[in-house]
């Protein structure tokens, strides 16, 4: 078994070189790495195509037109918002997760345990993992239950919506290592706005 400091990089290769030439010839395929990584910077945060277009130099239909090829290659999933049912402005925009947390990692040069432990990015990349892992649990089982986050427009946000089918069932995603009870705010929040209780940490 190869380990994740040789496979990843050999397979991001693979994935610019061969598998994308399939879905859209791109020539600058430096670029589309650079983009890859610039991706990996924001998950878990809400899609920004025209900061992306900013930052990467890069315009906005070919931003779009990227988004697209690594989702349908299952490199990117795009969380949907939940917006239904509320009269308060809600945000629409989805967000941005790797399938593959390791894939998320390595762009952002972060190679082993220690590294990540002491990356700015450890508490994105763990909310990552933790609903990717909840989503492939969801297709392998072949649950219909739909998956969403939701946030307003004060910056109140629950990280993970679960559609049991009779509820939507909060769940929040925190890196820390000790129980702080504000992490319930959001939570409880929701369960005010829904009539409902209970949620997962």
């Amino acid at each position: 078994m190869r380990k994740p400091g040789v496979w990843l990089p050999a397979y991001i290769r693979t994935y610019v070189e061969r598998d994308v030439k399939l879905l859209r010839n791109i020539e600058n395929s430096l670029l589309f790495n650079r983009f890859l990584q610039w991706c990996a910077g924001r998950a878990g945060q809400q899609v920004n195509v025209a900061a992306l277009s900013k930052e990467s130099g890069i315009d906005v239909r070919t931003v779009n037109a990227w988004l697209g090829i690594l989702q349908s290659s299952y490199i990117i999933h795009l969380l949907p918002p939940y917006f239904k049912n509320f009269n308060k402005r809600i945000v629409k925009t989805p967000k941005l997760y790797f399938i593959e947390t390791g894939l998320a990692c390595f762009p952002l040069s972060i190679h082993s345990e220690k590294e990540l432990s002491l990356s700015h990015f450890r508490g994105a990349l763990f909310e990552n993992y933790v609903i990717m892992e909840i989503f492939k649990k969801k297709y392998n089982s072949g649950s219909n239950n739909q998956l969403y986050y939701w946030r307003d427009n004060n910056g109140l946000a629950v990280d993970l919506l679960i559609d049991t089918g009779s509820r939507l069932l909060p769940v929040e995603i925190k890196s820390a290592q000790t129980f702080q009870k504000e992490y319930l705010h959001a939570i409880n929040k929701w369960n005010g706005f829904r009539g409902n209780k209970g949620g997962l940490l």
